[in-house]
């Protein structure tokens, strides 16, 4: 093993702890994580497989796949390439700030709707 994928190896290792820590991400999120971070080719460091292909192999939807991979890539933790052919490329992206700032300041998952409007009985309508 020569030392360009030694440093790979320490980096996806890093990559993936970070990962694990995140409280924004489901555990669904850290699993198609964790696939597409286990099958990148520490030559070229990225992976090609299909959405079909990693939900199938995860045993999962072809939603819970493509709702991960676009958290991921909104979170900045993925890069996605779109290829000639239709495919992507799929590529980690060493988070910025390892202490978690960027999870402080995402915005919240739901809009404040203001709570439910206070119910009124029948007898306060007369």
């Amino acid at each position: 093993m020569n030392r360009d994928e030694e440093n790979f190896y320490a980096a996806r290792g890093q990559w993936l702890d970070y990962l694990a820590t995140r409280r924004d991400f489901t555990h669904g999120d850290f699993r198609v994580a964790y696939f597409i971070a286990s099958k990148i080719n520490p030559r070229d460091e990225s992976m090609w497989w299909g959405v079909k292909t990693i939900a199938e192999a995860l045993g999962v939807g072809v939603g819970t796949v493509t709702a991960a991979i676009k958290r991921l890539d909104k979170a900045r933790l993925l890069v996605i390439t779109k290829m000639q052919h239709g495919s992507h490329r799929y590529q980690m992206r060493m988070p910025l700030d390892p202490e978690g700032d960027a999870y402080y300041a995402m915005p919240a998952k739901r809009k404040k709707t203001g709570g439910r409007k206070p119910r009124v009985s029948k007898t306060e309508i007369r």
